[in-house]
């Protein structure tokens, strides 16, 4: 296979992925809430792209990463990608497109400074998809709300909202976008802290709403995957068994097609595919994952969930679709995030937790041991097994 890189300088490409991971906190315009914790993140978050690239794309990579890496994702059988540092200063030959996380205005401006294409829905209607107002008002609208859930507006709605419960009844309240559990306060009772008041405070201030839900038995959850077209009607491209720690902050993608997943979440896909039409409406287009959960009711009763967030750009289990790519024969797989519950040594965690695993069971690791001449904040890993072997649990 000829090299990408041309002569005279030209570089024949297609695609140039950008891991804009601080998307929403971009999108309301509020980017100095995203700290060094979340910048630290978004460094190990850059490789998961190598799961959708195909051979010669490029990645927006961090700048000295541990040597050696890339030619080890291509020893274990991913694409060869190019990080972008090595084709910044080339000229760009054809037409070679932006892909950036979701469409804020920082990729947006990438795309003009350096002349690639782009195909990016307007701003507002990126915004109006990725606000929580947009999913309660989906729900509210096909009356499949979750039932004490509420959009207060002032501190004394929320004293409404908690007004009531239980010492033990748990909740939770979000802000008006937010990055996987973040963007979130926990608490039990009707009392609110110091510290929670503090927090709602703010984001009453700077977005005039949060959200409030009650907390509920959670018996697994689901990554639905869509594509939108401009024109034509929104797809279903997949559906990704959602693995989350018991605060239910994701760690994890189950990847392979599981038809009892599909089926248990039907119901879930057929009104996701109604939000992305009305997304489209509103002029939207490009990926959408919608989260949603099968959860048990106070009277033992199973209901399902199923537009509890909206994500109108891509998503962990949109990109882990691509490594279904990789399933041998009657293989199940799963993408598996923070592997290492401390810093400390990783390469002997890790070294470990491979020599634990089963007999027929391969491991790919899919994030670097050093990133700008620190340890990242743990590390990702693909984990493919035999059919007949359980898969990890979700908390």
């Amino acid at each position: 296979m000829h090299s990408p890189l041309r002569k005279h300088g030209e570089v024949d490409l297609r695609r140039v992925f950008l891991g804009n991971f601080q998307f929403e906190h971009e999108l309301a315009g509020h980017a100095a809430t995203a700290n060094e914790r979340l910048s630290e993140l978004s460094h190990r978050l850059a490789f998961a792209w190598i799961l959708v690239a195909e051979p010669g794309d490029i990645v927006v990579l961090p700048e000295r990463f541990e040597a050696g890496f890339l030619a080890r994702l291509r020893h274990a059988g991913l694409p060869r990608i190019i990080p972008w540092s090595k084709v910044a200063g080339l000229r760009l030959a054809g037409a070679v497109e932006l892909v950036p996380w979701g469409w804020s205005d920082a990729p947006r401006e990438f795309a003009r400074r350096y002349g690639l294409a782009m195909t990016a829905p307007p701003l507002d209607a990126v915004r109006g998809v990725n606000s929580r107002r947009f999913s309660l008002q989906c729900e509210a609208d096909a009356g499949i709300g979750l039932p004490g859930a509420a959009a207060p507006t002032t501190l004394e709605e929320v004293a409404d909202c908690l007004r009531g419960l239980p010492a033990a009844a748990g909740w939770v309240i979000k802000a008006e976008v937010g990055m996987s559990a973040r963007e979130r306060i926990l608490g039990r009772g009707p009392v609110l802290s110091a510290p929670a008041e503090g927090w709602i405070r703010k984001r009453l201030a700077r977005d005039g709403v949060v959200f409030f839900e009650p907390w509920v038995e959670r018996i697994e959850e689901a990554g639905i995957q869509f594509d939108i077209p401009s024109v034509g009607p929104p797809q279903c491209v997949g559906v990704t068994g959602l693995l989350t720690d018991e605060s239910g902050a994701y760690v994890g993608t189950r990847f392979d097609r599981d038809a009892g997943l599909e089926s248990r979440f039907d119901e879930a896909v057929s009104h996701g595919l109604r939000a992305a039409e009305r997304a489209q409406a509103a002029g939207y287009f490009g990926p959408m994952g919608i989260d949603a959960m099968r959860y048990r009711r106070e009277d033992g009763s199973i209901a399902v969930r199923a537009l509890q967030d909206i994500n109108g750009r891509w998503t962990m289990g949109r990109l882990s679709l691509g490594a279904r790519r990789w399933l041998r024969s009657g293989e199940r797989g799963e993408w598996i995030q923070n592997v290492l519950r401390t810093a400390h040594e990783p390469r002997e965690e890790f070294w470990a937790l491979t020599e634990g695993q089963p007999s027929g069971v391969r491991l790919v690791r899919t994030s670097p041991w050093e990133i700008e001449g620190r340890a990242p904040l743990g590390v990702s890993a693909l984990r493919f097994l035999p059919g007949d072997m359980a898969l990890s649990e979700s908390s």
